[in-house]
């Protein structure tokens, strides 16, 4: 059986089937209204993730000038991807916020036959949908190591090349000196775990068990380990402490830190622009890995990805990487 159907079973190809038909009506509905709300901007619809934004807004610039886009307005639905917005204030002018069901349906329009020939001959000048769903069969994505989010986003979203330059987010300095003494956390000597992830499907108690054995392994080896979280009532890994903080805080902590180890998630494209090492563990069996793989944004030559296969030999691979 192949990846995709592993994680796609007949039942879900139906009710998908369906939602989707209900979708592109609503996207529809919803394009429609878009497009005609300011044609004196051009939109950019973002995916709720924090990784497909992040790469849609580091390529944005180089858009914006070959295009001659004056104005330029990103729609987001969700926080996260608002947060990276601010992120590149200087060259997005707008930010509209709509629903999450909203941006789902304005994607299963786009990638319907007629919203692809509507946006590709007649509103592309006024729309663009970056995301990798609306021009390349998913399927096609599963299981491709000639792929990627940055190379999609580059030569087939924005059509402006392969040598254009990626842009790092601008993340404002901010003192960190009270929370740094607070947790104790030490510079070049703390880990942060961030064991969250809307990608892997598979049991999460392997990885769970798996954080818990590295974590004590760290703290064996005199690290101090800690588990980035959103709020205080998130409950940490096993063994180690829960650090409170927002994405901005986060980035800056990793480079104090030195280390960041995460279930591959969006949250490591962003950690990925940060002067740290970073260990991404990804499903095995997860078809989007090669797509999605942190080293192909080619901004941290420390950026190492570790397919989990048992818990074990992923540890192993771990320790070895601080050899």
């Amino acid at each position: 059986m192949s990846n995709y159907l592993k994680y796609h079973s007949p039942r879900w190809v139906v009710k998908n089937s369906l939602k989707t038909i209900v979708g592109t009506i609503w996207g529809g509905l919803f394009h429609a209204r878009l497009f005609r709300k300011n044609k004196y901007t051009h939109y950019i619809v973002v995916p709720w993730g924090i990784g497909d934004t992040l790469c849609a807004l580091a390529y944005l610039r180089e858009y914006r000038r070959q295009q001659n886009l004056p104005h330029v307005t990103i729609v987001v639905c969700s926080s996260a991807a608002k947060q990276i917005c601010a992120f590149y204030a200087d060259v997005v002018d707008d930010v509209l916020c709509i629903s999450k069901y909203a941006g789902k349906s304005l994607f299963c329009f786009a990638r319907s036959y007629f919203g692809q020939i509507l946006c590709a001959y007649y509103h592309r000048e006024r729309i663009t949908y970056a995301y990798y769903d609306c021009d390349v069969m998913q399927r096609a994505v599963w299981d491709n190591p000639y792929l990627s989010l940055p190379n999609f986003i580059k030569n087939l979203c924005y059509q402006i090349g392969p040598d254009a330059e990626i842009e790092p987010p601008h993340i404002s300095q901010m003192d960190l000196t009270a929370k740094i003494e607070r947790y104790g956390i030490e510079k070049g000597k703390t880990v942060l775990f961030n064991p969250y992830a809307n990608t892997i499907k598979a049991e999460q108690n392997r990885f769970e068990r798996l954080l818990t054995q590295a974590a004590d392994m760290f703290l064996r080896k005199g690290f101090k380990v800690f588990t980035v979280t959103a709020n205080e009532e998130q409950a940490p890994i096993a063994g180690t402490q829960a650090l409170p903080c927002s994405l901005s805080e986060a980035f800056h902590l990793a480079e104090y830190g030195g280390t960041v180890i995460a279930l591959r998630s969006g949250f490591l494209d962003l950690m990925a622009f940060a002067k740290c090492r970073i260990i991404a563990i990804d499903d095995d069996d997860y078809g989007r890995k090669e797509f999605f793989k942190l080293e192909k944004w080619g901004v941290n030559d420390d950026c190492h990805t570790i397919c989990y296969k048992d818990g074990e030999t992923t540890l192993r691979q771990m320790e070895e990487l601080f050899a």
